[in-house]
């Protein structure tokens, strides 16, 4: 199976990593895709990551992968 199949077949909330950056959580009518960005402090330290963006993608039952 394709990892973009594997979208398909996540249950309602259910979230999985597709990148480094990047988590999907299927939703009723679609996916949210969201971004995250990594926070340093002042001495260049990793401290964590924050959510930069999201995105809303709808369902289609046309499977074009």
């Amino acid at each position: 199976m394709k990892d973009a199949e594997k979208l398909y077949e996540l249950e309602l909330h259910e979230e999985v990593r597709i990148s480094e950056d990047c988590i999907v959580m299927r939703v009723i009518t679609g996916w949210i895709y969201k971004h995250y960005e990594q926070v340093y402090d002042h001495n260049g330290d990793l401290e964590g990551s924050r959510l930069r963006a999201t995105t809303f993608v709808p369902f289609s039952s046309e499977k074009k992968v």
